[in-house]
């Protein structure tokens, strides 16, 4: 299978939001993330991604395909979606 527009679309959608998260962190005065922070959200984003377009989506063999840690929000801290 192939991807479509809309999954291309999507992925410029995650790609963005996160840039303006790290923009918006540092312009209110916190720190810029670190680079394990960002991936775990890209992880999680994508993970979402591929779960809406299939049901049977196994999210543990992707995060354990990913390297991302099972307690990832315990490593980083809470998140602020």
């Amino acid at each position: 299978m192939s991807m479509s527009r809309k999954d291309y679309v999507r992925v410029a959608q995650i790609l963005k939001s996160h840039k303006q998260h790290e923009q918006e962190c540092v312009r209110d005065g916190g720190a810029p993330s670190t680079p394990d922070e960002i991936f775990y959200r890209l992880a999680s984003d994508f993970g979402s991604m591929f779960r809406a377009d299939n049901e049977r989506f196994d999210w543990d063999r992707f995060r354990e395909a990913c390297s991302v840690p099972l307690n990832w929000t315990h490593t980083i801290g809470a998140l602020d979606e």
